[in-house]
């Protein structure tokens, strides 16, 4: 990883530098330091899995490790007013300790006044919605002055930031451990995810319907997916290199750009 001040900027850069990352850990690296160009000195990013999962949670932080310890302890972890207003939104939104949008509970400003005694006195914050209703929340921790000195456009540049890193980071954890795909196997899944049936992609490779039915077999027990289509929906996700292999830290493909990781 290059120093924080030798970290360009921009968003190419940021795409560019996540296209190489091999840990999810190393991701997450690159968007605190991303943000810290613009500004804004810490970063929490929480992964959140839907439903009863939600025990399983992963979270990252640059907050000192008491300081992250006290802001968890406060509720600080998805059931405080930012987070839950984060997760009904669909932008990125500033918020203070002192003023915040959604619920004004008791319980809510008790969490509030906490995190402006632990030093936390507030940031910007946005939630990416992932497969199987997992949520990925940025909270960019800042003070009151450098939130009110943040450009108009900063908003869309933290948004698209945060869903690039998400994407990588969530097609990290899928490929762990993951048996390579011959180039075979990847030469199928991007016909059969352009939409076309099993005849039609042996057709196209110029091999009977039984031998693509054979590799969608192999296919299916590599990703550890049930039906054929589970197996075109996880690989969507998936950079397909052809040197055989996914690759830790390979692009991820343009065509999946938006609010979903």
């Amino acid at each position: 990883m290059k120093p924080l001040e030798m970290l360009d900027a921009g968003l190419p850069a940021l795409s560019g530098r996540l296209a190489q990352v091999r840990t999810r850990k190393d991701a997450f690296d690159l968007l605190a330091c991303f943000l810290h160009g613009q500004g804004l000195p810490d970063l929490i990013l929480t992964f959140i899995p839907p439903g009863d999962l939600a025990n399983q949670t992963v979270q990252w932080s640059t907050l000192a490790s008491e300081t992250a310890d006290r802001v968890r302890n406060i509720g600080f972890d998805g059931r405080d007013p930012v987070r839950r207003f984060a997760r009904r939104a669909i932008e990125p939104f500033v918020w203070t300790c002192d003023e915040w949008p959604g619920e004004k509970s008791a319980f809510a400003r008790d969490v509030m006044a906490n995190l402006r005694r632990a030093g936390v006195e507030g940031g910007v914050s946005v939630a990416v919605w992932g497969r199987g209703g997992r949520v990925a929340i940025a909270d960019a921790i800042a003070a009151p002055p450098v939130l009110r000195a943040l450009p108009p456009s900063f908003l869309d540049l933290f948004f698209v930031a945060t869903v690039l890193t998400a994407r990588t980071i969530e097609r990290l954890s899928l490929i762990r451990g993951r048996t390579p795909l011959s180039r075979r196997e990847i030469e199928i899944l991007e016909l059969a995810a352009q939409g076309l049936t099993n005849s039609a992609v042996a057709e196209q490779l110029e091999i009977v319907e039984e031998t693509v039915k054979f590799h969608f077999r192999g296919i299916r027990e590599k990703l550890g997916t049930r039906s054929r289509a589970d197996a075109i929906a996880l690989f969507a996700i998936l950079d397909a290199s052809w040197d055989g292999s996914f690759r830790e830290g390979a692009g991820v493909r343009s065509s999946q750009a938006g609010s979903r990781i």
